[in-house]
């Protein structure tokens, strides 16, 4: 039978979070789940269960417990696509994305390869106005040029439009 580590005298936590760790009776479980972060910097801390049946039988095929696990959580990546969040989990998304493309612009990946002969666009596309923008244009001289929605707006005036909302005067509101 094995006796419990005394860390006492290791002042720090995380180090002897870490030696504790590493004698536990199923550190390959551990090293693999580190291994499949692939270097991920903030990793997610899943806690649960679940049960997968068979829709016909109602028998139970799969079922996974985090308690089971030697540090009671599931460790698995953050998947952000940012890489000042996280460097490895976004070169995983930009070579994902990248094989996305290439198999849509050349085949493969269950795409025919027959696309190569397809025209080819990038096209952006941009979400609808809710009218149009106030940016208060002015002449040379310094003077007010009449807004996009047609109107002169005075700088005083109670209902001077909100350059967050559209212009009370503009027909194209909604549109």
């Amino acid at each position: 039978m094995r006796r419990p580590l005394d860390l006492r005298h290791i002042i720090s936590p995380s180090l002897r979070d870490l030696i504790e760790l590493a004698n536990t009776h199923d550190f390959d479980r551990v090293t693999e789940q580190v291994r499949n972060l692939h270097g991920c910097t903030s990793p997610v801390n899943l806690h649960g269960w679940t049960v997968s049946t068979d829709p016909t039988t109602k028998e139970v095929v799969r079922s996974y417990r985090s308690e089971d696990e030697p540090s009671g959580r599931l460790l698995t990546t953050c998947g952000n696509r940012r890489a000042s969040r996280c460097p490895a989990c976004s070169r995983v998304y930009a070579a994902d994305t990248y094989h996305l493309i290439k198999a849509g612009l050349s085949g493969g990946k269950n795409v025919a390869e027959t696309v190569r002969a397809h025209p080819r666009a990038f096209v952006t596309l941009t979400a609808p106005s809710f009218g149009p923008v106030h940016n208060r244009p002015t002449t040379d001289a310094g003077k007010p040029r009449p807004c996009a929605c047609g109107q002169t707006h005075a700088e005083d005036a109670p209902n001077r439009p909100n350059p967050s909302r559209p212009c009370p005067s503009s027909s194209t509101y909604g549109r």
